[in-house]
């Protein structure tokens, strides 16, 4: 890959970054979201909004779960009563990971680069 797209992709990561910043979401955008109105749903400093629903929720089993095997061990059971497929779902709403800054540059980089570091 050549220097000028390494920039380019660089570049638009940042701006990916800086559009889904929360403060910035909040500002520009609060229809968007309930949260945008209100309060954030995650309390953390720099809340990224990019990976709003988190890619590695596990929806492959009916009570759901965390492909990561909770890496801020972070999380429980939400038990729904009365519900026609399970019980019980995987709670993560603690877990901040998928909002941050760096896992998201991270992820954006393996996507476009296939490699972690640019």
């Amino acid at each position: 890959m050549d220097d000028l797209t390494k920039r380019c992709i660089k570049e638009r990561i940042k701006i990916i970054l800086n559009e889904f910043d929360y403060k910035n979401r909040k500002e520009k955008h609060p229809e968007e979201c309930p949260c945008y109105g209100g309060n954030p749903c995650h309390d953390m400093e720099d809340l990224n909004c990019f990976l709003c629903y988190c890619p590695w929720y596990n929806l492959e089993v009916s009570e759901g779960g965390c492909k990561l095997n909770n890496p801020l061990e972070k999380g429980q059971w939400f038990e729904r009563k009365g519900h026609y497929i399970s019980d019980r779902i995987w709670d993560c709403s603690n877990c901040t990971y998928p909002h941050n800054k760096k896992v998201i540059k991270k992820e954006l980089t393996k996507l476009l680069y296939g490699k972690t570091q640019i």
